[in-house]
C-alpha cells in the first residue's frame, strides 16, 4: 500500500488534485510566497534563462514594494498594474540578453 502511495506522488494528475482541493477548501498563501514559488519554477524549468528571468521579476518586485510604502503607503491597483509591466519588460529584457549570442 505504501508503495502505491509513493507511485501515486509521482504523477502530476496527484499534485494537481491536491492543489484544486485545497483551494476547493479556501487555503491561501500569501503572495510574496507565490512569487518564489514561480520564481523557481522557472528557474527550473528555464534553465539559467528561466533563472534570469525569475530574478529580474524578483528585483522589480522588491522595488516594487519599496515604492509602494514609501512613497503611497500601500499597494493600489494601479500600483499593481505598474509593477505587472515593468516586470513584463525587465523579464523580457533578460531573455534577450541571455539568448543574444548565447550569453547564458
Amino acid at each position: 500500500m505504501f508503495k502505491y502511495i509513493l507511485n501515486r506522488l509521482t504523477e502530476r494528475s496527484t499534485w494537481l488534485g491536491l492543489l484544486a482541493l485545497a483551494t476547493a477548501c479556501g487555503a491561501t498563501i500569501e503572495q510574496a510566497l507565490a512569487d518564489q514559488i514561480i520564481a523557481a519554477g522557472m528557474a527550473a524549468a528555464g534553465g539559467m534563462t528561466g533563472a534570469a528571468m525569475a530574478l529580474a521579476a524578483v528585483l522589480v518586485f522588491l522595488r516594487y514594494r519599496a515604492v509602494a510604502q514609501k512613497q503611497f503607503g500601500g499597494i493600489s491597483g494601479d500600483l499593481a498594474g505598474w509593477f505587472l509591466q515593468r516586470a513584463e519588460l525587465w523579464m523580457l529584457a533578460a531573455l534577450a540578453v541571455s539568448q543574444w549570442g548565447g550569453v547564458l
